[in-house]
Protein backbone atom coordinates (compact mmCIF):
# COMPACT_ATOMS: atom_id res chain seq x y z
CA UNK A 1 0.00 0.00 0.00
CA UNK A 2 2.38 2.53 1.10
CA UNK A 3 4.83 2.03 -2.38
CA UNK A 4 1.32 2.12 -4.25
CA UNK A 5 0.46 5.23 -2.79
CA UNK A 6 4.55 6.56 -3.09
CA UNK A 7 3.99 5.86 -6.82
CA UNK A 8 0.56 8.30 -6.94
CA UNK A 9 2.47 11.26 -5.01
CA UNK A 10 5.81 11.12 -7.26
CA UNK A 11 6.13 12.19 -10.78
CA UNK A 12 7.78 10.37 -13.44
CA UNK A 13 9.54 13.12 -14.69
CA UNK A 14 10.52 15.00 -10.92
CA UNK A 15 14.02 16.59 -11.41
CA UNK A 16 14.41 16.04 -7.97
CA UNK A 17 16.83 13.00 -7.32
CA UNK A 18 15.23 12.29 -3.74
CA UNK A 19 12.30 11.58 -5.25
CA UNK A 20 13.04 9.00 -7.06
CA UNK A 21 15.81 7.45 -4.27
CA UNK A 22 12.88 7.38 -2.12
CA UNK A 23 10.44 5.92 -4.49
CA UNK A 24 13.17 3.26 -5.54
CA UNK A 25 14.33 2.28 -2.36
CA UNK A 26 10.46 1.98 -1.13
CA UNK A 27 10.12 -0.53 -4.24
CA UNK A 28 13.14 -2.12 -3.82
CA UNK A 29 12.06 -2.86 0.16
CA UNK A 30 8.40 -3.96 -0.57
CA UNK A 31 9.65 -7.17 -2.91
CA UNK A 32 7.33 -5.31 -5.82
CA UNK A 33 7.98 -3.95 -9.15
CA UNK A 34 12.12 -4.50 -8.97
CA UNK A 35 12.35 -3.32 -12.39
CA UNK A 36 10.36 -0.23 -11.63
CA UNK A 37 12.26 0.02 -8.60
CA UNK A 38 15.43 0.19 -11.05
CA UNK A 39 14.21 2.51 -13.01
CA UNK A 40 13.58 5.08 -10.06
CA UNK A 41 16.97 4.28 -8.74
CA UNK A 42 19.43 4.69 -11.86
CA UNK A 43 16.94 8.19 -12.60
CA UNK A 44 18.16 9.09 -9.07
CA UNK A 45 21.86 8.17 -10.10
CA UNK A 46 21.75 10.15 -13.24
CA UNK A 47 20.04 13.47 -11.83
CA UNK A 48 21.93 13.38 -8.10
CA UNK A 49 25.59 11.34 -9.79
CA UNK A 50 27.60 13.29 -6.89
CA UNK A 51 25.51 11.62 -4.15
CA UNK A 52 26.35 8.46 -2.50
CA UNK A 53 23.30 7.50 -1.54
CA UNK A 54 21.99 7.29 -5.09
CA UNK A 55 24.99 4.98 -5.82
CA UNK A 56 24.66 2.81 -3.07
CA UNK A 57 20.83 1.59 -3.36
CA UNK A 58 21.23 0.95 -6.64
CA UNK A 59 23.95 -1.48 -6.45
CA UNK A 60 22.03 -2.57 -3.21
CA UNK A 61 19.16 -3.96 -5.58
CA UNK A 62 21.38 -4.82 -8.19
CA UNK A 63 23.53 -7.42 -6.31
CA UNK A 64 20.84 -8.07 -3.01
CA UNK A 65 17.58 -8.26 -5.08
CA UNK A 66 18.50 -9.02 -8.39
CA UNK A 67 21.33 -11.43 -7.11
CA UNK A 68 23.76 -10.13 -9.45
CA UNK A 69 26.96 -8.31 -9.06
CA UNK A 70 28.64 -8.13 -12.46
CA UNK A 71 26.28 -4.98 -13.05
CA UNK A 72 26.60 -4.19 -10.01
CA UNK A 73 30.30 -3.91 -10.12
CA UNK A 74 30.20 -2.19 -12.83
CA UNK A 75 28.32 0.95 -11.35
CA UNK A 76 30.76 0.93 -8.81
CA UNK A 77 33.73 1.89 -11.45
CA UNK A 78 31.29 3.97 -12.52
CA UNK A 79 30.42 5.79 -9.58
CA UNK A 80 34.24 6.00 -9.09
CA UNK A 81 34.79 8.50 -11.82
CA UNK A 82 31.66 10.28 -11.41
CA UNK A 83 31.64 10.77 -7.48
CA UNK A 84 33.70 14.09 -5.91
CA UNK A 85 37.10 12.73 -5.01
CA UNK A 86 36.43 13.55 -0.94
CA UNK A 87 33.27 10.77 -1.07
CA UNK A 88 34.77 8.11 -3.59
CA UNK A 89 36.90 6.12 -0.80
CA UNK A 90 34.16 5.90 1.49
CA UNK A 91 31.20 5.14 -0.65
CA UNK A 92 33.65 2.39 -2.60
CA UNK A 93 33.52 1.15 1.20
CA UNK A 94 30.40 1.07 1.66
CA UNK A 95 29.42 -0.25 -1.79
CA UNK A 96 31.85 -3.38 -1.95
CA UNK A 97 30.87 -4.25 1.96
CA UNK A 98 26.80 -4.69 0.13
CA UNK A 99 28.67 -7.17 -2.10
CA UNK A 100 30.25 -8.97 0.69
CA UNK A 101 34.14 -8.03 -0.62
CA UNK A 102 35.36 -7.56 2.91
CA UNK A 103 39.40 -7.27 1.48
CA UNK A 104 37.94 -4.46 -1.17
CA UNK A 105 35.44 -3.15 1.33
CA UNK A 106 38.01 -2.34 4.17
CA UNK A 107 41.04 -1.15 1.58
CA UNK A 108 38.76 1.69 0.69
CA UNK A 109 37.18 2.20 4.53
CA UNK A 110 41.23 2.83 5.54
CA UNK A 111 42.06 4.55 2.46
CA UNK A 112 39.14 7.12 3.13
CA UNK A 113 39.90 7.08 7.52
CA UNK A 114 43.76 7.79 5.94
CA UNK A 115 42.86 11.01 3.57
CA UNK A 116 39.65 12.15 6.30
CA UNK A 117 40.95 11.22 9.94
CA UNK A 118 38.38 13.80 11.03
CA UNK A 119 35.38 13.33 9.19
CA UNK A 120 32.56 12.33 11.33
CA UNK A 121 30.87 10.66 8.47
CA UNK A 122 34.17 8.46 7.72
CA UNK A 123 34.58 7.98 11.19
CA UNK A 124 30.58 6.84 11.76
CA UNK A 125 30.74 4.67 8.89
CA UNK A 126 34.13 2.75 9.99
CA UNK A 127 32.54 2.11 13.34
CA UNK A 128 29.68 1.15 11.75
CA UNK A 129 31.51 -1.48 10.26
CA UNK A 130 33.66 -2.72 13.10
CA UNK A 131 30.43 -2.51 15.31
CA UNK A 132 28.71 -5.28 12.87
CA UNK A 133 31.32 -7.02 12.59
CA UNK A 134 31.30 -7.57 16.23
CA UNK A 135 35.39 -6.09 16.59
CA UNK A 136 34.75 -4.42 19.56
CA UNK A 137 38.00 -3.15 20.31
CA UNK A 138 38.55 -1.93 16.81
CA UNK A 139 35.12 0.01 17.19
CA UNK A 140 35.84 1.82 20.59
CA UNK A 141 38.40 4.01 19.98
CA UNK A 142 36.99 5.42 16.62
CA UNK A 143 34.05 6.26 18.63
CA UNK A 144 35.99 8.28 21.41
CA UNK A 145 37.68 9.84 18.38
CA UNK A 146 34.21 11.19 17.27
CA UNK A 147 33.53 12.69 20.85
CA UNK A 148 36.80 14.51 20.29
CA UNK A 149 36.36 16.48 17.72
CA UNK A 150 35.81 19.99 18.00
CA UNK A 151 32.99 20.16 15.16
CA UNK A 152 29.98 17.00 15.36
CA UNK A 153 26.95 17.52 14.75
CA UNK A 154 24.37 17.12 17.60
CA UNK A 155 22.89 13.56 15.92
CA UNK A 156 26.66 12.08 15.24
CA UNK A 157 27.28 12.68 18.99
CA UNK A 158 24.61 11.20 20.35
CA UNK A 159 24.81 8.48 17.80
CA UNK A 160 28.76 8.10 19.06
CA UNK A 161 27.76 8.31 23.09
CA UNK A 162 25.13 5.64 22.69
CA UNK A 163 27.17 2.80 20.97
CA UNK A 164 30.19 3.96 23.41
CA UNK A 165 27.94 3.48 26.22
CA UNK A 166 26.63 0.37 25.17
CA UNK A 167 29.42 -0.97 23.92
CA UNK A 168 31.56 -0.01 27.66
CA UNK A 169 28.74 -2.03 29.44
CA UNK A 170 28.38 -4.98 27.61
CA UNK A 171 31.74 -6.24 29.87
CA UNK A 172 32.35 -7.33 33.32
CA UNK A 173 34.49 -4.26 34.25
CA UNK A 174 32.70 -2.26 36.82
CA UNK A 175 34.91 1.22 35.97
CA UNK A 176 34.15 0.34 32.02
CA UNK A 177 30.06 0.24 33.52
CA UNK A 178 30.58 3.65 35.44
CA UNK A 179 31.90 5.32 32.46
CA UNK A 180 29.64 3.93 30.23
CA UNK A 181 26.21 5.54 32.55
CA UNK A 182 28.53 8.55 32.85
CA UNK A 183 27.72 9.26 28.87
CA UNK A 184 23.65 8.78 29.84
CA UNK A 185 23.90 11.55 31.82
CA UNK A 186 23.79 9.11 35.34
CA UNK A 187 26.19 7.79 38.02
CA UNK A 188 26.29 5.25 41.26
CA UNK A 189 26.47 6.95 44.69
CA UNK A 190 28.45 6.68 47.62
CA UNK A 191 25.39 4.14 48.73
CA UNK A 192 25.32 2.13 45.18
CA UNK A 193 22.22 4.09 43.68
CA UNK A 194 21.50 5.21 40.63
CA UNK A 195 21.36 8.94 40.24
CA UNK A 196 22.10 11.73 38.03
CA UNK A 197 25.26 12.61 36.92
CA UNK A 198 26.42 15.85 38.88
CA UNK A 199 28.65 17.20 35.83
CA UNK A 200 27.88 16.83 32.16
CA UNK A 201 24.53 16.88 30.15
CA UNK A 202 23.11 14.12 28.33
CA UNK A 203 21.20 15.47 25.30
CA UNK A 204 19.26 12.69 22.94
CA UNK A 205 16.81 14.82 21.36
CA UNK A 206 14.02 13.28 23.06
CA UNK A 207 13.28 11.40 26.53
CA UNK A 208 12.20 7.93 25.08
CA UNK A 209 15.63 7.53 23.30
CA UNK A 210 17.23 8.50 26.62
CA UNK A 211 15.24 6.10 28.94
CA UNK A 212 16.29 3.56 26.52
CA UNK A 213 19.40 3.90 26.41
CA UNK A 214 19.73 3.69 30.45
CA UNK A 215 18.00 0.72 30.70
CA UNK A 216 19.90 -0.95 28.65
CA UNK A 217 23.62 0.12 30.22
CA UNK A 218 22.16 -0.52 33.27
CA UNK A 219 20.33 -3.69 32.37
CA UNK A 220 23.96 -4.99 32.05
CA UNK A 221 24.60 -5.36 35.95
CA UNK A 222 22.63 -7.77 38.60
CA UNK A 223 23.22 -5.45 41.50
CA UNK A 224 19.70 -5.05 43.13
CA UNK A 225 19.49 -1.52 43.22
CA UNK A 226 21.09 -1.02 39.61
CA UNK A 227 18.75 -3.73 38.20
CA UNK A 228 15.31 -1.77 39.64
CA UNK A 229 16.92 1.89 38.47
CA UNK A 230 16.50 -0.31 34.81
CA UNK A 231 13.50 -1.38 35.55
CA UNK A 232 11.91 1.84 36.15
CA UNK A 233 13.10 3.54 33.40
CA UNK A 234 11.23 0.42 31.16
CA UNK A 235 8.36 0.63 33.34
CA UNK A 236 8.16 4.08 32.29
CA UNK A 237 8.53 3.52 28.42
CA UNK A 238 6.18 0.71 28.68
CA UNK A 239 3.65 3.18 30.18
CA UNK A 240 4.31 5.69 26.94
CA UNK A 241 3.95 2.90 24.60
CA UNK A 242 7.72 3.31 23.99
CA UNK A 243 8.87 -0.70 24.17
CA UNK A 244 9.97 -2.84 21.36
CA UNK A 245 11.13 -6.02 21.03
CA UNK A 246 14.05 -6.00 22.76
CA UNK A 247 13.09 -3.43 25.58
CA UNK A 248 10.01 -5.84 26.29
CA UNK A 249 12.75 -8.63 26.37
CA UNK A 250 15.09 -7.05 28.69
CA UNK A 251 12.14 -5.92 30.65
CA UNK A 252 11.20 -9.63 31.11
CA UNK A 253 14.92 -11.03 31.63
CA UNK A 254 14.66 -8.18 34.76
CA UNK A 255 11.62 -9.29 36.27
CA UNK A 256 13.16 -13.08 35.91
CA UNK A 257 15.46 -11.76 37.61
CA UNK A 258 13.93 -9.79 40.47
CA UNK A 259 11.82 -13.18 40.84
CA UNK A 260 8.72 -12.09 39.67
CA UNK A 261 7.96 -14.72 37.27
CA UNK A 262 4.44 -13.82 36.63
CA UNK A 263 5.72 -10.44 35.04
CA UNK A 264 8.14 -11.80 33.26
CA UNK A 265 5.89 -14.56 31.64
CA UNK A 266 3.38 -12.06 30.96
CA UNK A 267 5.69 -10.10 28.66
CA UNK A 268 7.70 -13.54 27.36
CA UNK A 269 3.75 -14.65 26.03
CA UNK A 270 2.83 -11.23 24.56
CA UNK A 271 6.70 -11.38 22.53
CA UNK A 272 5.55 -15.12 21.75
CA UNK A 273 2.41 -13.64 19.94
CA UNK A 274 4.32 -11.09 17.44
CA UNK A 275 6.10 -11.68 14.36
CA UNK A 276 9.50 -11.20 13.75
CA UNK A 277 10.84 -11.91 17.37
CA UNK A 278 14.45 -13.43 17.41
CA UNK A 279 14.28 -17.11 18.36
CA UNK A 280 16.78 -16.77 21.45
CA UNK A 281 13.89 -14.83 23.33
CA UNK A 282 11.82 -18.25 22.72
CA UNK A 283 14.46 -20.32 23.86
CA UNK A 284 15.00 -18.06 26.76
CA UNK A 285 10.96 -18.10 27.58
CA UNK A 286 10.84 -21.95 27.27
CA UNK A 287 13.81 -22.38 29.64
CA UNK A 288 11.88 -20.01 32.10
CA UNK A 289 8.81 -21.85 31.65
CA UNK A 290 10.62 -25.30 32.37
CA UNK A 291 12.92 -23.94 35.94
CA UNK A 292 8.89 -22.73 36.64
CA UNK A 293 7.65 -26.38 35.83
CA UNK A 294 5.00 -25.06 33.49
CA UNK A 295 5.26 -28.31 31.33
CA UNK A 296 2.38 -27.80 28.96
CA UNK A 297 3.17 -24.12 28.18
CA UNK A 298 7.46 -24.61 27.63
CA UNK A 299 6.24 -27.55 24.95
CA UNK A 300 4.33 -25.08 23.39
CA UNK A 301 6.73 -22.56 23.08
CA UNK A 302 9.65 -25.13 22.35
CA UNK A 303 7.61 -26.35 19.28
CA UNK A 304 6.98 -22.66 18.26
CA UNK A 305 10.75 -22.56 18.27
CA UNK A 306 11.18 -25.71 16.21
CA UNK A 307 9.07 -24.24 13.06
CA UNK A 308 11.40 -20.90 13.60
CA UNK A 309 14.49 -23.09 13.52
CA UNK A 310 12.97 -24.45 10.37
CA UNK A 311 12.64 -21.70 8.45
CA UNK A 312 15.80 -20.52 9.34
CA UNK A 313 18.11 -22.62 11.40
CA UNK A 314 21.20 -22.07 13.07
CA UNK A 315 23.72 -24.07 14.91
CA UNK A 316 23.27 -21.99 18.59
CA UNK A 317 19.36 -22.53 18.47
CA UNK A 318 20.04 -26.07 17.44
CA UNK A 319 21.89 -27.03 20.42
CA UNK A 320 19.07 -24.67 22.99
CA UNK A 321 16.60 -26.53 21.24
CA UNK A 322 18.28 -29.87 21.88
CA UNK A 323 18.99 -29.23 25.70
CA UNK A 324 15.11 -27.96 26.23
CA UNK A 325 14.07 -30.71 24.35
CA UNK A 326 15.63 -33.24 26.53
CA UNK A 327 15.01 -31.14 30.18
CA UNK A 328 11.22 -31.30 28.82
CA UNK A 329 11.55 -34.78 28.75
CA UNK A 330 13.28 -34.52 32.41
CA UNK A 331 10.33 -33.17 33.30
CA UNK A 332 8.25 -36.05 32.67
CA UNK A 333 10.13 -38.32 34.03
CA UNK A 334 11.06 -39.52 30.23
CA UNK A 335 15.20 -40.07 30.88
CA UNK A 336 15.50 -42.58 27.71
CA UNK A 337 13.56 -39.98 25.28
CA UNK A 338 15.98 -36.96 26.79
CA UNK A 339 18.74 -38.90 26.13
CA UNK A 340 17.77 -40.15 22.80
CA UNK A 341 17.29 -36.91 21.90
CA UNK A 342 20.79 -36.11 22.78
CA UNK A 343 22.29 -38.97 21.35
CA UNK A 344 20.31 -38.22 17.75
CA UNK A 345 22.18 -34.68 17.62
CA UNK A 346 25.84 -36.17 18.48
CA UNK A 347 25.26 -38.52 15.30
CA UNK A 348 24.22 -35.79 13.30
CA UNK A 349 26.84 -34.67 11.11
CA UNK A 350 25.80 -31.18 11.95
CA UNK A 351 27.10 -31.96 15.60
CA UNK A 352 30.71 -30.35 16.91
CA UNK A 353 33.08 -32.58 18.97
CA UNK A 354 32.70 -29.78 22.13
CA UNK A 355 28.85 -31.29 22.15
CA UNK A 356 29.47 -34.01 23.98
CA UNK A 357 29.07 -31.79 26.97
CA UNK A 358 25.84 -32.37 26.87
CA UNK A 359 25.52 -35.76 27.25
CA UNK A 360 27.78 -35.52 30.14
CA UNK A 361 25.34 -33.07 32.16
CA UNK A 362 22.09 -35.16 31.37
CA UNK A 363 24.09 -37.63 33.11
CA UNK A 364 25.02 -35.39 36.03
CA UNK A 365 21.79 -34.34 36.23
CA UNK A 366 20.51 -37.33 36.55
CA UNK A 367 23.04 -38.25 39.28
CA UNK A 368 24.21 -41.30 37.10
CA UNK A 369 27.76 -40.30 38.32
CA UNK A 370 30.07 -43.24 36.75
CA UNK A 371 28.94 -42.49 32.88
CA UNK A 372 29.34 -38.88 33.67
CA UNK A 373 32.75 -39.77 35.14
CA UNK A 374 33.67 -41.69 31.90
CA UNK A 375 32.34 -39.34 29.09
CA UNK A 376 34.44 -36.38 31.21
CA UNK A 377 37.36 -38.29 29.37
CA UNK A 378 35.67 -37.65 26.04
CA UNK A 379 35.61 -33.69 27.12
CA UNK A 380 38.84 -33.11 27.80
CA UNK A 381 39.84 -34.46 24.34
CA UNK A 382 36.51 -32.49 22.54
CA UNK A 383 36.85 -29.22 24.27
CA UNK A 384 39.31 -26.24 25.52
CA UNK A 385 41.00 -26.59 28.89
CA UNK A 386 39.32 -24.28 31.03
CA UNK A 387 35.84 -25.92 29.47
CA UNK A 388 36.46 -29.27 30.55
CA UNK A 389 38.53 -28.20 34.09
CA UNK A 390 34.98 -26.45 34.81
CA UNK A 391 33.12 -29.73 33.79
CA UNK A 392 35.54 -31.60 35.87
CA UNK A 393 35.07 -29.12 39.09
CA UNK A 394 31.57 -29.00 38.91
CA UNK A 395 31.38 -32.86 38.57
CA UNK A 396 33.38 -33.27 41.70
CA UNK A 397 31.02 -30.82 43.92
CA UNK A 398 28.18 -32.50 42.58
CA UNK A 399 28.82 -36.14 43.69
CA UNK A 400 30.86 -37.21 47.02
CA UNK A 401 33.89 -37.21 45.02
CA UNK A 402 37.08 -39.61 46.48
CA UNK A 403 40.70 -38.94 46.57
CA UNK A 404 40.99 -41.37 43.14
CA UNK A 405 38.38 -38.82 41.63
CA UNK A 406 40.21 -35.55 42.41
CA UNK A 407 43.21 -36.88 41.57
CA UNK A 408 42.58 -37.70 38.26
CA UNK A 409 41.28 -34.70 37.70
CA UNK A 410 44.17 -32.67 38.93
CA UNK A 411 46.13 -34.83 36.94
CA UNK A 412 44.34 -33.88 33.38
CA UNK A 413 44.53 -29.90 35.18
CA UNK A 414 48.17 -30.77 35.22
CA UNK A 415 49.00 -31.48 31.65
CA UNK A 416 46.81 -28.74 30.15
CA UNK A 417 49.02 -26.53 32.43
CA UNK A 418 51.88 -27.60 30.85
CA UNK A 419 50.94 -27.27 27.68
CA UNK A 420 49.30 -23.62 29.26
CA UNK A 421 51.01 -22.18 32.58
CA UNK A 422 49.81 -18.83 31.76
CA UNK A 423 46.26 -19.48 31.84
CA UNK A 424 44.82 -18.51 34.85
CA UNK A 425 41.70 -20.04 35.16
CA UNK A 426 43.70 -23.21 35.14
CA UNK A 427 45.23 -22.69 38.28
CA UNK A 428 41.45 -21.28 40.17
CA UNK A 429 40.51 -25.04 39.11
CA UNK A 430 43.56 -26.85 40.87
CA UNK A 431 42.74 -24.34 44.05
CA UNK A 432 39.12 -25.28 43.96
CA UNK A 433 40.08 -29.34 43.46
CA UNK A 434 42.40 -28.67 46.31
CA UNK A 435 39.65 -26.78 48.29
CA UNK A 436 37.29 -30.02 47.90
CA UNK A 437 40.35 -31.99 48.86
CA UNK A 438 40.30 -29.70 52.36
CA UNK A 439 43.79 -29.01 51.56
CA UNK A 440 43.50 -25.36 51.69
CA UNK A 441 47.23 -24.53 51.70
CA UNK A 442 47.59 -26.10 48.04
CA UNK A 443 44.45 -24.34 47.21
CA UNK A 444 46.02 -20.96 48.50
CA UNK A 445 48.99 -21.58 46.26
CA UNK A 446 47.24 -22.23 43.62
CA UNK A 447 44.59 -19.01 43.99
CA UNK A 448 47.96 -16.91 44.56
CA UNK A 449 49.41 -18.32 41.12
CA UNK A 450 46.42 -17.71 39.27
CA UNK A 451 47.05 -13.82 40.56
CA UNK A 452 50.01 -13.25 39.75
CA UNK A 453 49.34 -14.12 36.11
CA UNK A 454 45.91 -12.04 35.80
CA UNK A 455 45.94 -9.73 39.22
CA UNK A 456 42.35 -8.89 38.50
CA UNK A 457 40.92 -12.43 37.97
CA UNK A 458 37.69 -12.47 39.93
CA UNK A 459 37.13 -15.85 40.97
CA UNK A 460 40.91 -16.09 42.43
CA UNK A 461 40.45 -13.06 44.16
CA UNK A 462 36.99 -14.54 46.01
CA UNK A 463 37.90 -17.98 46.59
CA UNK A 464 41.27 -16.31 48.01
CA UNK A 465 39.56 -14.05 50.07
CA UNK A 466 36.87 -16.77 51.87
CA UNK A 467 40.06 -18.99 52.54
CA UNK A 468 41.93 -16.42 54.12
CA UNK A 469 38.74 -14.91 55.93
CA UNK A 470 38.48 -18.74 58.13
CA UNK A 471 42.47 -17.09 59.81
CA UNK A 472 42.08 -15.07 62.30
CA UNK A 473 45.42 -13.18 61.32
CA UNK A 474 44.90 -12.65 57.49
CA UNK A 475 41.13 -11.35 57.68
CA UNK A 476 42.67 -8.10 56.37
CA UNK A 477 44.49 -9.01 53.47
CA UNK A 478 41.14 -11.07 52.78
CA UNK A 479 39.06 -8.05 53.06
CA UNK A 480 41.39 -6.11 50.47
CA UNK A 481 41.41 -9.02 48.05
CA UNK A 482 37.32 -9.32 48.08
CA UNK A 483 37.25 -5.57 47.86
CA UNK A 484 39.59 -5.56 45.06
CA UNK A 485 37.28 -8.00 43.59
CA UNK A 486 34.13 -6.05 43.77
CA UNK A 487 36.29 -2.75 42.01
CA UNK A 488 36.22 -5.27 39.06
CA UNK A 489 32.99 -6.36 38.35
CA UNK A 490 30.39 -4.57 40.83
CA UNK A 491 28.82 -5.87 44.02
CA UNK A 492 27.34 -8.59 42.67
CA UNK A 493 26.40 -11.02 45.39
CA UNK A 494 28.59 -13.62 45.39
CA UNK A 495 31.26 -11.35 45.85
CA UNK A 496 28.91 -9.47 48.93
CA UNK A 497 27.99 -12.69 50.18
CA UNK A 498 32.29 -13.37 50.72
CA UNK A 499 32.81 -10.02 52.33
CA UNK A 500 29.82 -10.53 54.73
CA UNK A 501 31.73 -13.34 56.01
CA UNK A 502 34.80 -11.36 55.83
CA UNK A 503 33.03 -8.68 58.25
CA UNK A 504 31.85 -11.41 60.27
CA UNK A 505 35.02 -12.60 61.26
CA UNK A 506 36.02 -8.92 62.40
CA UNK A 507 33.28 -8.58 64.62
CA UNK A 508 31.13 -6.58 62.34
CA UNK A 509 27.55 -7.92 62.14
CA UNK A 510 26.46 -4.39 60.75
CA UNK A 511 28.36 -4.21 57.64
CA UNK A 512 28.04 -7.98 57.24
CA UNK A 513 24.37 -7.82 57.44
CA UNK A 514 24.20 -5.13 54.65
CA UNK A 515 26.20 -6.60 52.27
CA UNK A 516 23.99 -10.13 52.70
CA UNK A 517 20.60 -7.99 52.29
CA UNK A 518 22.02 -6.57 49.12
CA UNK A 519 23.18 -10.17 48.25
CA UNK A 520 19.81 -11.49 48.36
CA UNK A 521 17.75 -8.96 46.91
CA UNK A 522 19.64 -9.85 44.08
CA UNK A 523 19.01 -13.42 44.36
CA UNK A 524 17.88 -15.32 47.24
CA UNK A 525 19.90 -18.52 47.38
CA UNK A 526 20.10 -21.30 50.70
CA UNK A 527 23.77 -20.68 51.30
CA UNK A 528 23.29 -16.79 51.91
CA UNK A 529 20.13 -17.46 54.30
CA UNK A 530 22.63 -19.81 56.20
CA UNK A 531 25.05 -16.51 56.31
CA UNK A 532 22.03 -14.28 57.75
CA UNK A 533 21.45 -16.63 60.28
CA UNK A 534 25.55 -16.85 61.34
CA UNK A 535 25.18 -13.00 61.69
CA UNK A 536 22.03 -12.96 63.61
CA UNK A 537 23.85 -15.27 66.24
CA UNK A 538 26.35 -13.30 66.27
CA UNK A 539 24.18 -10.39 67.69
CA UNK A 540 21.98 -13.01 69.70
CA UNK A 541 18.90 -12.36 67.71
CA UNK A 542 17.54 -16.26 68.08
CA UNK A 543 14.13 -15.44 66.72
CA UNK A 544 15.98 -14.25 63.04
CA UNK A 545 18.35 -17.46 63.81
Amino acid sequence: RAAWWAQRTVQSQSPDYRDHLWLGHLLMKSGQSLDKAEEHLTQAVRLGEKHPESWLALIELLAKHKGDQVPAVLKIKEAERKLPKDKIDLTLARAYEILKKDKESEHHFQKALKALPDSPAVLRQVAIRHLMQRKLKEAEPVLRRMLQLEKLGKDDESWARSNLALLLSAGTNFNRFKEAIRLTGLEIDGEGKVVKAAKGKADFGDQKTLLRLQARTLATQPAWKIREAALSRLETLEKQAGLNLDDQFILAQLYNAKGDSQKAHSHLAALSRKKGVPPQFMAFYAQSLLAQNEIDGAKRIIDLLKQMQAQNPTRPIAIALVELQARWHEARNEQAKAKAVIDARLKSPESKAEESLLLMHFHARQKNFAEARRLLSKVWTDCEAEVAGGAAVALLRAEKSTEKQRQSVLARLGQALIKHPRRATLHVQVGDVHDLAGDYRKAEEAYRKALKIEPGNVMALNNLAWLLAQRTDQVKEAERLINRAIEEIGPRGQLLDTRAIVYLKQNKPREAQLDLDDAIKEQKTATRAFHQAQVAEAVNDRTKV
